[in-house]
């Protein structure tokens, strides 16, 4: 298969690098994002759609709702 590289920039950077940079992520995005403290959330409806997540939990727990869990077995 022949194919051509675009970014040469891949051999010195870094595919993952290159992806960030390519979507505006900083550094310090993806360090804080990795590196996440507990005092940054002390109250659970600080994170991104908890309300959802409970108001949907109440719901399947009244209704006495059939769950299924997926699990993405390849995530590192």
């Amino acid at each position: 298969m022949k194919y051509k590289l675009i970014n040469e920039n891949i051999k010195e950077k870094g595919l993952l690098d290159i992806i960030y940079e390519n979507r505006g992520i900083t550094k310090e995005q993806i360090e804080k994002l990795l590196n996440v403290s507990s005092d940054e959330y002390k109250n659970p409806f600080q994170i991104f759609n908890m309300d959802k997540a409970v108001t949907l939990f109440k719901k399947v727990y009244k209704e006495e709702c059939v769950v299924g869990l997926l699990v993405d077995t390849d995530v590192r």
